[in-house]
């Protein structure tokens, strides 16, 4: 990525970053785990960003944008 200036899309992140807290913390594998629960919860997220503008920035490489979004992630986890 660092090589071909490109970003990491955010399913890819998630899978590389954080599907192993999901089987640490449920102590389940992906088998039996319907994609109808991930693509909820994605459309959860996407529309929590869409409705508060503050945390979407346009540059989505800008230091404003990953501290917008690690407060998005904190403001959507209280709920």
């Amino acid at each position: 990525m660092d090589k071909h200036g490109i970003t990491m899309p955010l399913k890819v992140h998630i899978i590389c970053h954080h599907l192993s807290d999901f089987f640490e913390l449920t102590v389940k594998t992906l088998r039996r785990i319907n994609e109808q629960v991930v693509e909820a919860a994605h459309h959860k997220v996407k529309v929590f960003f869409e409705n508060r503008p503050n945390y979407n920035h346009q540059n989505k490489e800008s230091l404003a944008s990953g501290v917008a979004t690690l407060a998005a992630i904190a403001h959507f986890n209280a709920f």
